[in-house]
């Protein structure tokens, strides 16, 4: 009676020799950054075809010599000085 107890213990001591690996999957805040803003600043020259501002809603708008470019870009059309509006 003592052997078969004895067997059954050893059979529920036996442990795991691997940690347990967990899903990869929530790599939610990782992503790099998208890079939207100023990228040319008042008081600079710059060469048609510059971009001066990235943005991912529309919050800066074309004004002289400023086109806007690809979905939400602003770019210069000619050479010029950036100056405040």
């Amino acid at each position: 009676m003592t052997r078969t107890s004895l067997s059954t213990t050893q059979l529920a001591v036996r442990c795991a020799s691997k940690k347990a690996g967990g899903s990869s999957k929530n790599l939610g805040g990782r992503s790099p950054g998208k890079r939207y803003g100023v990228k040319k600043v008042d008081g600079t020259f710059v060469h048609a075809g510059n971009i001066l501002a990235t943005q991912r809603l529309i919050r800066w708008h074309p004004g002289e010599s400023v086109w806007h470019w690809m979905p939400k870009n602003l770019m210069a059309v000619q050479h010029s000085i950036l100056w405040p509006p």
